[in-house]
């Protein structure tokens, strides 16, 4: 068991949250047969058992024995504490946080309570409770919920004459009764998981978990055949029992056989110390101890002989309880206790923890740097230096191994851990060229832009990875010993300066296509990418491919990322003639040139149209407003500069008519024209032309709307019925 021991009250350093005992008064006190089995190596079992080896008292470690608990004083309970009669302690138990005791006293019909030292502190009568007794008899038990959990500190009462559990909650109110279930021929033992599960012991039907709800059974029992009575878990949930003629067993919830501890009879009660889950067995001899692997502890057993009858262990206080029922009292052992220190020393920095224990986080400017615990346990420390720091020996330890020490806590002792600075260098990288980039290294440091220098320990290989920009290239390095454009390799041995060089690119250009060709003009087009840098561009052009003859775009494409339109306006040409056209760019990467392209002019105009085409424009034509008596219509002229749109535009539409035949009226189509207008429009121009409603379209919007239609120019207009103005 191993804890930082500070007084009698103290927490758990650990979290050991379980401790129940069981026993059997009246066992037979037969000898315990050949119970030590050799001083074999300690085998640590759980991570929670990291320090198993060294740390119950009295295991034999390297040789050295652990010191042997000794006697601290003796405690008792009768009329003098409100008793009826001097108190009969049989079973026991504790809470390891609060250090409180609790005792079975089969005189009084009472659990009596006491606080670590043995001093009186109240009792719960069998009264309280639903059966009005506890009828306490041969095979009683107690337990104490160390669990942690949310029922941690409640108590758990087995009578066997009762047939009865009964639980308590952690101030000693009274809970719950019940008969676990069937568990009512011969109970003998209660013990609490790490789970805070109550568990209850028969001889005859094995070992069964109950609900801390109402004691209900929950899953089946284990261990039937075995004839368990006393009962303990540890901190991984096995459970030692005192099985058969006496025996101590462990086993898992499976009820698998870990290993057997006593072989021999006469067991009265068994306890788990549950740091290094080491079992303390009670016989005729005393208190025997056996480690986490079964093999007893060297220098036991101790205690009285031939009046033990239960046992509690609490490591948080470093206290052993032993009931002697004949005697009236309790009999309290002290483990005997060292405190290891740990100092931090040199000019570097790092950090030493224990690999169990309250040794954490210990530094030269803090952490918890010492640990009180048993005389005889062994602690094995571990050093870890901090970024820039080596770890570069310990003083004081029995066996250094690298960054490991091992300590055997014969009496007190402190130990050094001596930490040194790593020398560290300075990596710079510059960048360079007409371009751009980044240069980002691994570990990281360099982020240049905007991080072009760190300082790495000596030896640190860096990995420097350049990255160039959209619109350059990375060209290589130079300084360092890093050659060619891909990442470069350096283990830094001192102050080192790199240069990455990056160029621009130069823009990416396509020539575009040409509109608006006439006799003697044209619009060329195309597009630039500056790739990042301020760009300039020209249309090249000329009847050869030689061109001969430029012109600058008409914006310039500026210094994004993307293609930009460009475009420039020639005039001047000869009519009839064919040219080449080109587009030239330039930026700090250079120029770019497009590829060829090229256009004819018109040689003579179309009949009718006053400027050289293919064909006169068209016009469109829309409504846009009319009167009872016109429609506003909007024309426009597609055609080119310098043309003309013009002509007669006249909308006509079908209407329903009634016609009489006789004495009968059909309905029959018949086709009006709605109005007409001459019109004359400039290309690229919008005119409103005014059209007068012929009487026929008149009458036609009083008695409803109408769907006209204009073949030249093409349009449609929908006109809804006119309502009639109303007289006053």
């Amino acid at each position: 068991m191993r804890r930082d021991l500070k007084g009698p009250t103290s927490a758990p350093a650990f979290g050991l949250r379980r401790r129940s005992t069981l026993g059997r008064t009246g066992a037979s006190p037969g000898g315990a047969g050949d119970r030590v089995r050799g001083h074999r190596a300690c085998l640590a079992r759980t991570a929670t058992l990291a320090l198993a080896c060294g740390l119950l008292a009295m295991l034999l470690l390297a040789g050295t024995a652990a010191a042997a608990p000794t006697f601290d004083s003796s405690f008792t309970a009768g009329t003098s504490q409100g008793l009826a009669n001097p108190m009969t302690p049989t079973w026991i138990s504790v809470n390891d946080s609060t250090g409180d005791v609790y005792v079975i006293d089969s005189a009084n019909d009472s659990i009596d309570v006491f606080d670590a030292d043995g001093n009186f502190l109240s009792d719960i009568p069998g009264s309280v409770t639903d059966a009005r007794s506890f009828s306490f008899g041969a095979q009683d038990d107690i337990a104490v919920d160390n669990s942690g959990g949310a029922n941690d500190g409640r108590i758990y009462v087995e009578s066997q004459n009762a047939a009865l559990v009964f639980a308590f909650d952690s101030s000693g109110s009274f809970l719950w009764q019940s008969n676990a279930g069937g568990f009512v021929a011969a109970p003998g033992g209660i013990a609490v998981d790490p789970a805070g599960n109550p568990w209850v012991g028969d001889v005859l039907d094995g070992v069964q978990k109950l609900s801390p709800v109402d004691g209900s059974t929950v899953g089946s029992p284990i261990l039937t055949g075995t004839f368990p009575a006393n009962l303990e878990f540890d901190s991984a949930g096995n459970v030692a029992v005192v099985i058969g003629g006496g025996g101590v067993d462990v086993f898992d919830q499976s009820g698998t056989e870990l290993h057997r501890d006593e072989s021999g009879i006469g067991n009265t009660d068994v306890a788990v110390e549950t740091v290094t889950n080491s079992v303390y067995s009670v016989d005729a001899d005393g208190v025997t101890v056996w480690d986490a692997s079964g093999n007893q502890v060297a220098g036991t057993p101790f205690g009285p002989t031939n009046a033990a009858n239960g046992v509690a262990v609490n490591p948080s206080n470093g206290k052993i309880y032993i009931t002697e029922p004949s005697q009236a009292r309790v009999d309290i052992y002290d483990l005997q206790f060292s405190t290891l220190g740990v100092t931090v020393n040199g000019a570097g920095s790092g950090r030493v923890d224990a690999t169990s224990g309250p040794i954490s986080g210990c530094t030269s400017s803090g952490g918890t740097c010492s640990d009180r615990t048993l005389t005889g346990s062994t602690i094995t420390l571990v050093a870890a230096q901090d970024a820039g720091s080596n770890f570069t020996g310990w003083t004081g330890c029995d066996n250094p191994s690298g960054n490991t020490c091992t300590v055997s806590l014969t009496s007190d002792r402190t130990v050094t851990a001596t930490f040194d600075p790593i020398p560290t260098h300075t990596l710079r990288v510059t960048l360079a060229g007409s371009g751009s980039g980044t240069v980002t290294s691994a570990p990281g440091g360099i982020s240049c832009g905007a991080t072009c220098q760190s300082d790495y320990v000596d030896g640190t290989l860096i990995l420097l990875t350049p990255r160039a920009a959209s619109g350059s290239t990375f060209t290589g390095w130079s300084g360092g010993g890093c050659r060619g454009a891909g990442p470069c390799q350096i283990t830094l041995n001192a102050d080192t300066d790199v240069t990455a060089t990056f160029a621009q690119s130069p823009p990416t250009v396509s020539t575009g296509g040409v509109s608006g060709v006439t006799q003697t003009a044209a619009t060329l087009s195309g597009a630039v990418n500056p790739n990042g840098a301020a760009t300039t561009c020209t249309f090249e052009y000329g009847t050869t491919t030689a061109y001969g003859a430029s012109v600058p775009c008409a914006s310039a494409p500026g210094s994004g990322t993307s293609g930009m339109a460009v475009s420039a306006a020639l005039s001047g040409l000869a009519a009839g003639t064919t040219y080449h056209y080109r587009i030239d760019a330039s930026n700090a990467g250079g120029p770019s040139t497009g590829g060829d392209a090229t256009f004819a002019t018109s040689s003579s105009p179309p009949a009718g149209c006053p400027q050289v085409l293919s064909k006169c424009p068209p016009a469109t034509v829309s409504l846009a407003g009319f009167t009872s008596k016109s429609l506003l219509l909007r024309l426009k002229c597609t055609g080119e500069t310098g043309q003309t749109c013009s002509g007669k535009v006249t909308f006509k539409a079908v209407i329903k008519v009634r016609v009489k035949h006789g004495r009968k009226t059909r309905i029959v189509k018949k086709t009006i024209t709605v109005g007409s207008a001459s019109y004359s429009v400039a290309a690229g121009s919008t005119k409103s032309v005014k059209l007068k409603l012929t009487s026929a379209a008149k009458r036609q919007l009083k008695s409803g709307g109408l769907r006209a239609t204009s073949k030249s120019p093409k349009g449609t207009i929908k006109l809804p019925k006119i309502k009639a103005k109303k007289k006053h």
